[in-house]
C-alpha cells in the first residue's frame, strides 16, 4: 500500500530539501535558484535608498550635537593629536571604542566637524539595509534561492525606509555600529556553515568580536548565535525522516563543521580578549551599565515590560530619541510578517524560522531585563532590530510564496507583497517629513536639548579675531559639546 504524507504536508518526497524539514518554495521561486545574473542588484539599490533616506533626514533637521557623541569625538581628537589610545571609553563605563578609531581615520581628512561626525554614523547605519539582504539570502537559503532573495529584499526595504532608524543613526554616537556588524556576522557564519571554508569561519568570528566593541548590547550576540547553532544541531526537524534523528548532526542541509566553529570561537576570543582583560581588572566596567531595577523579582513588571516591547514593535512606541513620532518600529506589513514568522516557527517543520525568531528573541533580552522605563529604549533594542527585520522578511516571503501558489500568478504576488512594503515605507516617510520633522523643529526648548546653544557659541568664538580675549563660564567651558565644536578652530 502506498504511503501517504500527513494531512497538510504537501512536500514532494524526492525534494532534497525535504530531508532537512524544509517545505519547497513555489515553482517559480525554485526556478529562480538557477538565476544568478541579477542576484546582486538589490545590494547597491538598497544602499542608495538607505543613504537617501538617512542623509535626507539629516539635511531636513537643524544641526544638533549629542553629549555622548561629542565625548567620543574628543577621544578621537586625543588619539589623532596627542597619541592617546582610547582603547576603552571610561565615561560610559564600558569598552566601546570602535567608532573612535573610525573617527580617528576620518576626522583628519574631512575635519573635526559636526557634519562629519553625524554623517559617519549615518553612513554606517545605512549599510544595514544591503547587509540585511545578504543575511536574508544566507539564513533562508534552505528554503530555496528565490525564497531567500525575497526575504532579504523585504528586510532590506524595511530597514532602508524606516525614518526612525534614519533619525537615530544620524545622532553621531556609537550605537548604529552594531546592526551592520551583527548582520555581517550572520551572513558570514551561515554562508560558511554551508561551504565549510576555514577562512570564512575565522572572518565570522573576527566580526563577531568587533560587535563587542560597538555597543554594550552586543554582548548578547555570542549568546544568540550559540543558541542558534545549538538549535540547528539538536532541534526537531533538522534532519531525518519520520521524526527520527539523522546519522550525524546536520545544519542547513550539511554536516555541522565543529572544527570550523572552533576556529570561529578562537577568532572571536582573540579579538575580544582586550575587553575581557579590562573586565577582569576593572569589574565595574562590566556591571555598571548592565544594572537597573531588579525586574526579575517582579513578575507583573516583567510581563508589563514584555507587553510594551511587543507594542513598540507593532503598534505604538514612546521613543525618547524620536518623541514626536509615536510610530512602532515595524510598519503594518512588516508587523504581519513578524507574526507570520512566529507562526511559521511554531508550525513549519525545520529549524530556519525557529532560528531567526530565536536570534531576535535573545537580542531583545538586554532591554527586557534592564529596566530604564516601561517602554523599550532605542539604544538597547539596537541588537534586536536587524534580527526582527530578518524575521519579518522571512514571514512576508512565506506569505508571498503562499499567495503565488494559491493564485498561480507570480507577478500579482510580487506586486502585493513588495507593493505593501513600499507603500507602508513611503507613508512612514511622508509622515516623518510632513508631521514629525516640523514638530521636532518647532518644539519648545530644542535649542537646549539639541545643543544648538553650544553650536551658536562655538560659531561666535570661532569668528572672533585672533588674540581677542573671550570669557566663557566654566560650566560651558567644560561641556564636551562646545569643546568638540571648537577643536577645528583651535588646533594644537
Amino acid at each position: 500500500m502506498e504511503s501517504r504524507p500527513p494531512l497538510g504536508d504537501n512536500r514532494r518526497p524526492r525534494d532534497p530539501r525535504a530531508l532537512v524539514g524544509v517545505r519547497p518554495a513555489s515553482p517559480r521561486a525554485g526556478r529562480m535558484e538557477g538565476r544568478g545574473r541579477f542576484s546582486f542588484w538589490p545590494v547597491p539599490a538598497l544602499l542608495a535608498l538607505s543613504l537617501a533616506t538617512a542623509f535626507g533626514y539629516l539635511l531636513a533637521t537643524p544641526p544638533a550635537i549629542n553629549g555622548d557623541a561629542a565625548r567620543l569625538g574628543l577621544y578621537a581628537l586625543d588619539l589623532d593629536r596627542r597619541g592617546v589610545w582610547p582603547l576603552y571609553v571610561f565615561h560610559q563605563f564600558g569598552p566601546q571604542p570602535l567608532l573612535i578609531y573610525l573617527q580617528a581615520l576620518v576626522f583628519p581628512v574631512l575635519g573635526y566637524q559636526l557634519t562629519v561626525m553625524r554623517g559617519l554614523t549615518a553612513l554606517i547605519g545605512a549599510l544595514s539595509a544591503p547587509l540585511a539582504y545578504l543575511a536574508g539570502r544566507e539564513v533562508f537559503a534552505d528554503r530555496g534561492e528565490g525564497f531567500a532573495r525575497r526575504a532579504g529584499l523585504v528586510a532590506g526595504l524595511g530597514l532602508a525606509l524606516s525614518p526612525g532608524l534614519a533619525a537615530f543613526n544620524g545622532i553621531g554616537f556609537e550605537v548604529p555600529l552594531l546592526p551592520p556588524l551583527a548582520l555581517l556576522t550572520v551572513a558570514l557564519l551561515w554562508r560558511t556553515l554551508r561551504r565549510g571554508r576555514r577562512l570564512g569561519f575565522v572572518a565570522a568570528g573576527a566580526v563577531l568580536g568587533l560587535t563587542q566593541y560597538s555597543y554594550i548590547v552586543g554582548r548578547a550576540m555570542p549568546v544568540s548565535l550559540g543558541a542558534a547553532v545549538l538549535m540547528m544541531a539538536v532541534g526537531r526537524g533538522v534532519g531525518g525522516r519520520g521524526g527520527r534523528r539523522p546519522r550525524g548532526l546536520r545544519v542547513l542541509g550539511g554536516r555541522i563543521h565543529w572544527s570550523g566553529l572552533a576556529l570561529a570561537a578562537l577568532a572571536f576570543a582573540l579579538v575580544a580578549a582586550p575587553q575581557w582583560w579590562l573586565f577582569l581588572r576593572a569589574p565595574y566596567t562590566f556591571f555598571s551599565r548592565a544594572q537597573g531595577a531588579d525586574i526579575l523579582s517582579s513578575l507583573p513588571l516583567l510581563v508589563d515590560k514584555l507587553v510594551h516591547q511587543w507594542l513598540a514593535l507593532v503598534w505604538r512606541w514612546e521613543n525618547a530619541y524620536d518623541p514626536f513620532s509615536g510610530r512602532p518600529l515595524l510598519t503594518l506589513p512588516l508587523a504581519l510578517g513578524l507574526v507570520a514568522a512566529v507562526v511559521a516557527a511554531a508550525r513549519v517543520r525545520g529549524a530556519t524560522f525557529r532560528v531567526v525568531v530565536l536570534l531576535a528573541g535573545v537580542m531583545l533580552l538586554p532591554d527586557l531585563l534592564v529596566y530604564e522605563g516601561i517602554w523599550p529604549r532605542a539604544t538597547r533594542l539596537t541588537g534586536a532590530v536587524p534580527m526582527l527585520f530578518l524575521a519579518a522578511g522571512g514571514g512576508l516571503a512565506a506569505v508571498w510564496d503562499w499567495v503565488e501558489r494559491r493564485s498561480g500568478r507570480p507577478r500579482l504576488a510580487a506586486a502585493l507583497v513588495v507593493g505593501a512594503v513600499l507603500s507602508a515605507g513611503a507613508e512612514s516617510q511622508w509622515d516623518a517629513w510632513h508631521r514629525v520633522i516640523p514638530a521636532t523643529n518647532a518644539s519648545e526648548g530644542r535649542e537646549w536639548r539639541a545643543g544648538q546653544i553650544e553650536i551658536a557659541v562655538a560659531g561666535y568664538i570661532a569668528q572672533r579675531p585672533a588674540g581677542e580675549v573671550i570669557l566663557i563660564p566654566s560650566s560651558d567651558y567644560q561641556r564636551p559639546e562646545l569643546a568638540f565644536l571648537l577643536a577645528e578652530s583651535f588646533p594644537e
